[in-house]
Formats: structure tokens, C-alpha cells, sequence
């Protein structure tokens, strides 16, 4: 964080891009704004969606950071930049905003609704990335019978060693509550505004 940290002009919303980044290093099983704030400890997605959607920050500022960190520290005079054209079309169909879009690989799993919100998470997809890259070359040197880290057993060791929150039971519980008020004020939304529909 402390490559791009300066392009977040208040604490908040450069706590949460730290706990952005480290959610996107974690073994999460669906990576969104929810599990995100659930892995950060956070009550509530609002602050994660708030980051990426209407917090203040220069997402260009920072992919130049992460460009200029990842020349520094992998350029190569011989090297070439891959980019990655697979990806899938994404068909939303349940959930509300969503319009068909093709979205990359890496960003497979998050609902894109606002293209700024996409951009965001793209931006801080890629600065995750770009880290456990730059991170995996610290070490050229392997002990005899291993070979070099990779960057998936990067990912694995500094989410086990130095990311993975310790949960309270209190967390959990809050958690829980909150997803229950949230999906029961959405079924009560559906089922009034149904009512007004139908004749």
C-alpha cells in the first residue's frame, strides 16, 4: 500500500482499499463488495461499495503507481506485455442494473453496474496482482528440494501469516444479522412492489 497509499487523500478510504486488496488475496469462494467487507471485519458492504463507487480517489493515479512499480521491479529490457483477451460474456438476468457486458478473467465474479465501479475494482485487481508478482522475485534463491515461490503460494502464505483477520464471534454473529435485515427488506421490497403489478 504504500505504492499507491498517497493517492488516497483521507485514512478512511485508504484503509479500505488496504482491506480491498488484502479481501482480493484472500481464498474468498466469490470475491464482491460483501464478502470483501465481511473478510475486512466491516458491518456492512456500504464502505467497500462506497470505495469503489463515490469515494474520492484518482484510480489513473494509481494504475501509473502500479505500472511504475511493477517496470521498476520486473522490467526486463527484453520484456513484452502479455494481455489477457479471454474472458466471458456476462448476462445479468436477476439482479437489477446488470446489462450484458464482456468482462476479463480476472474480474469474472464482480456484478458490473456503474462503469466506474468497474474500473475501480479493476484498478485494484490488478494492484493486488501486481504486488504477489513483484513479491514472488524478492527471492531468487530456493532451499535445496524446493523449488521457487510462486505466486499462488504467495497468496496462500501471506493470507495464512500476515492478512487473515481473527474472527470474534461477535463478527460472525453481526454479520448474519445484517445479511438477514438486508435480504428481508429486499423480500418485502419485491413483494410490495409485485403487489402494486399485478391487477
Amino acid at each position: 500500500m504504500d505504492t499507491i497509499g498517497a493517492r488516497f487523500s483521507r485514512p478512511e478510504p485508504r484503509r479500505r482499499a488496504r482491506d480491498f486488496v488484502a479481501g482480493l488475496l484472500a481464498p474468498l469462494p466469490v470475491k464482491n463488495c460483501w464478502t470483501i467487507a465481511e473478510h475486512a471485519g466491516d458491518d456492512g458492504p456500504g464502505g467497500m461499495q462506497d470505495l469503489i463507487g463515490r469515494a474520492v480517489w484518482d484510480d489513473a493515479a494509481v494504475r501509473a503507481d502500479v505500472r511504475e512499480f511493477v517496470a521498476a521491479r520486473l522490467g526486463h529490457p527484453d520484456g513484452i506485455l502479455v494481455v489477457d483477451e479471454t474472458g466471458d460474456l456476462k448476462k445479468g438476468v436477476h439482479t437489477v442494473g446488470v446489462q450484458r457486458q464482456y468482462s476479463g478473467t480476472a474480474v469474472a465474479q464482480h456484478q458490473h453496474r456503474r462503469w466506474r465501479a468497474w474500473h475501480r475494482w479493476t484498478t485494484l485487481v490488478i494492484a493486488a496482482h501486481a504486488f504477489l508478482a513483484a513479491a514472488t522475485t524478492l527471492s531468487t534463491k530456493s532451499p535445496d528440494g524446493l523449488i521457487a515461490i510462486t505466486v499462488n503460494e504467495l497468496r496462500r502464505l501471506f493470507h495464512a501469516l500476515v492478512i487473515d483477520p481473527v474472527r470474534r464471534v461477535a463478527d460472525v454473529i453481526a454479520w448474519s444479522i445484517y445479511r438477514r435485515r438486508h435480504q428481508n427488506q429486499a423480500n418485502a421490497s419485491h413483494y410490495a412492489r409485485q403487489a402494486l403489478s399485478e391487477p
